[in-house]
């Protein structure tokens, strides 16, 4: 029981179906707790009343896109690292993002390695955000 305590919290949030379960199989042996969203609004409200290590976001969700989310959050005083997930990575290149928190963007399609690498590299070092 206190295992699943201490265990580290990490919202996916992609509009991608099929994507979307495919990381959630990436991750599925590592040792984190993954909640899903399918879109920014689902996110929002999933932050507003869960606590989260790690945001894993797609740049590109309907509605509410992903650095909308992150502002909205900000504005919220809800502060989660995130790394932003998205195919069109050329159309943010040389953009800085880390005032919203965001720590990493890595391009579609990667590999789990990559992406289990980087949530790695970040979780290891954030507390549980606190409301």
């Amino acid at each position: 029981m206190t295992e699943s305590k201490d265990k580290k919290r990490i919202l996916l949030v992609d509009d991608e179906k099929s994507i979307h379960q495919a990381i959630k199989l990436y991750l599925m042996d590592a040792p984190f707790e993954i909640e899903s969203a399918y879109s920014g609004e689902d996110a929002f409200k999933k932050m507003t009343k869960n606590q989260y290590n790690l945001i894993v976001i797609d740049l590109y969700l309907k509605g509410i896109n992903g650095i909308t989310l992150m502002d909205k959050l900000i504005s919220h005083k809800i502060n989660v690292p995130a790394i932003m997930i998205t195919g069109k990575i050329s159309k943010i290149s040389g953009i800085s993002f880390s005032y919203l928190g965001i720590k990493k963007i890595i391009e579609k399609p990667f590999s789990p390695e990559i992406l289990l690498s980087a949530i790695n590299e970040y979780i290891s070092t954030c507390n549980t955000v606190k409301k």
